[in-house]
């Protein structure tokens, strides 16, 4: 209604289960797939998530696979280590999704080609297209567990889209709060 968002959940564990992590270390790698219809700001979104996301040792790249000295502008690739009561973990984000390809780009870069293992993974993909078969595929086949959702997304009283709604509040804020909040859990 209105100004109120909400996200959905929807686990999706290609081999094991992650209601095990509760409390025990992560024994699998998670996708977080961020899916919406184009111009939903997924990309904004996940920028704000990689921002806010305490992180360390961060490899940026682009979406050829080069190595940059920060983030692309506008958007993000990116792989980096965190530290979860004490344990260190890998982390990567990647904001574009629109097709097959940069979605395969994003999941090959952030795992250096399968050769290593990242223990959460925030990847955007499109609703309608082919990039959803593509994390399913990828999911699937390197056993990963799988979160599907989806971004904050506003519109002002004349169906302008906004990041920010009337009384202020700043859905890539909110959103990237609860979505550290997840993956922390996640995590643990």
């Amino acid at each position: 209604t209105g100004t109120d968002s909400c996200a959905f959940f929807v686990l999706c564990p290609c081999q094991g289960s992650l209601a095990d992590t509760k409390n025990t270390n992560l024994t699998m790698s998670v996708i977080i797939a961020i899916s919406a219809f184009a111009d939903r700001g997924k990309t904004s979104a996940i920028t704000a998530l990689a921002k806010r996301f305490p992180m360390r040792d961060v490899e940026y790249f682009n979406y050829e696979g080069e190595r940059l000295d920060g983030p692309d502008v506008g958007k993000i690739l990116c792989r980096a280590k965190c530290d979860i009561n004490g344990v260190e973990k890998t982390i990567g984000f990647s904001s574009e999704g629109d097709n097959a390809w940069h979605v395969n780009q994003a999941l090959s870069i952030l795992t250096d080609h399968s050769a290593k293992v990242l223990d959460v993974m925030v990847v955007a993909c499109r609703t309608q297209k082919d990039s959803t078969y593509a994390i399913s595929d990828f999911a699937k086949a390197n056993r990963c567990g799988l979160i599907w959702t989806a971004n904050y997304f506003g519109t002002d009283s004349e169906d302008n889209k906004t990041p920010v709604l009337s009384n202020g509040l700043d859905l890539n804020g909110m959103f990237a709060e609860d979505m550290v909040s997840l993956i922390k859990r996640l995590l643990r």
